[in-house]
């Protein structure tokens, strides 16, 4: 299957090949019969051969944008392409259709300069893009270069103003650049000169990439070049024998270059997009392609079925037309294109990761009573340091408290003074504790709390006699 589609797409284009260059033959004939002093033939003639041209470089541009993959050099190509479709309309239009109109044919002839200057640019920089082989959108050290062409090319546009580009030797008004009515200025030659140095400048790096003949994919562009070089050596010399010529310079130059450009995308010098029916038929990924009523166009190897109806919900959401089996479809510039993916693995994993998130859940809840367990044992076991090192300190005055009870008894007459003497004590006691318990809580105690202790000892001070202010 592979190798039938290889030979049919070799096969179509050889076929087209040899119709381009059938009817750019043909319209070099119409161009020699347009010659003639019969009025009706020049007009037909002309008017073939003019079809013929734009005809061509319209198939060439639509078959350059259908062939070729998004990158800098091919718009470059396809920038110079209809930049030469405009310089061949603008021509025509002066020399058949203008109606001898001072202003429009000076204008005309204006114009001519913008593709003249811009299209060899574009040359030059399609050609520093394939010595580069870079494909990155956006490389302006390459879009410098049309600054030059395009200063040119307003000053030719504007030539009214300053006659730098042209000189007219008559009345403003009576001048449609005609010979013998003007002289040449510094723009006009700096047009030429700016021509020939991209040109040479582009082919040199053209060589420097492909070399002479090591490309074998269809003709090398050295080849094409040369070409290039023998038609306009040709053209100069048949015109000093005769004024028969089947194409002029500007015909030569604008198939030649679409030519070379050819011959770059033959010879896979820039992203080709050839087979693409075969490639896709390759493709193990189940998917289609489908036309506006979601009749399939292409299928891949790997087969999918689905019914009408989920390709159509498929384009606005995910669509399982079986279990772990996932339809997407998206919409294309002709129809549409779906593809499956299967699920199965993904939807494993998502089920392992459920029971492993459902583990971690119970490993952290185990976790969190072991720290409120721990967070409980460091407390008991604070509080009871907190305790004992309260008690060490009050032991001595227990202690007396505990002797003082043992001598009291009640009906005595010193009852009364040994329990204000024990009260006295236990306050101290109560105090003392509380002190070294806010210790362990921050660094400092208030004086409002030193004061209540020392008021509260105070009071049971005056019970023993002891005079005392706070």
């Amino acid at each position: 299957m592979e190798k039938q589609n290889t030979v049919r797409q070799s096969s179509k284009l050889k076929r087209n090949t040899l119709i381009f260059i059938g009817l750019f033959l043909l319209a070099g004939i119409c161009y020699l019969m347009s010659r003639t002093d019969i009025a009706y033939v020049d007009s037909l003639m002309f008017v073939l051969n003019f079809v013929i041209y734009v005809g061509l470089l319209i198939f060439w541009i639509q078959f350059v944008f259908v062939r070729l993959l998004p990158s800098r050099s091919r718009t470059y190509i396809l920038w110079a392409a209809f930049l030469l479709l405009f310089y061949l309309v603008i021509r025509a239009y002066k020399y058949r259709l203008s109606g001898n109109g001072f202003l429009t044919e000076r204008y005309l002839v204006y114009l001519y300069s913008v593709p003249m200057a811009l299209v060899p640019a574009l040359f030059l920089m399609t050609c520093i893009c394939l010595f580069r082989q870079k494909q990155e959108k956006n490389l302006w050290d390459e879009r410098l270069i049309l600054i030059l062409p395009g200063v040119i090319a307003l000053l030719f546009v504007t030539n009214d103003l300053h006659f730098l580009a042209y000189r007219p030797s008559v009345d403003l008004s009576q001048f449609a650049v005609y010979s013998g009515t003007y002289s040449h200025g510094p723009v006009f030659f700096a047009l030429y000169a700016w021509m020939g140095i991209s040109m040479v400048l582009g082919i040199i790096l053209l060589l420097r990439k492909t070399g002479l003949f090591r490309l074998r994919n269809g003709v090398p562009p050295f080849i094409m070049i040369l070409i290039w070089a023998v038609m306009i050596a040709a053209l100069l010399i048949i015109k000093k024998v005769t004024v028969h010529v089947l194409y002029q310079a500007p015909e030569i130059h604008t198939f030649c270059m679409l030519g070379v450009f050819e011959s770059c995308i033959r010879n896979r010098l820039i992203p080709y997009n050839e087979n693409h029916t075969g490639f896709f038929e390759r493709l193990s990924l189940p998917a289609m392609i489908t036309d506006r009523f979601f009749s399939t166009v292409f299928q891949t190897r790997g087969k999918m079925t689905a019914s009408v109806q989920d390709l159509k919900e498929s384009l606005e959401r995910p669509v399982f037309p079986e279990a772990n089996l996932r339809l997407t479809g998206i919409r294309i510039r002709a129809g549409y294109a779906f593809f499956t993916e299967d699920e199965s693995t993904l939807n494993h994993m998502n089920e392992e990761l459920i029971g492993a998130n459902e583990i971690l859940s119970h490993e952290i809840e185990i976790i969190e009573q072991e720290r409120k367990l721990i967070e409980e044992t460091t407390g008991v076991m604070e509080r009871n340091r907190l305790y004992e090192k309260a008690a060490k300190e009050v032991y001595s005055v227990q202690l007396r408290i505990s002797r003082l009870l043992e001598q009291t008894v009640p009906g005595n007459a010193d009852f009364h003074e040994k329990v204000k003497h024990i009260l006295v004590l236990t306050a101290y006691i109560k105090r003392k504790t509380n002190f070294i318990l806010l210790e362990a809580e921050r660094k400092f105690i208030s004086a409002q709390e030193l004061l209540s202790a020392i008021t509260e000892s105070a009071h049971y001070l005056h019970y023993l006699g002891v005079n005392i202010a706070v």
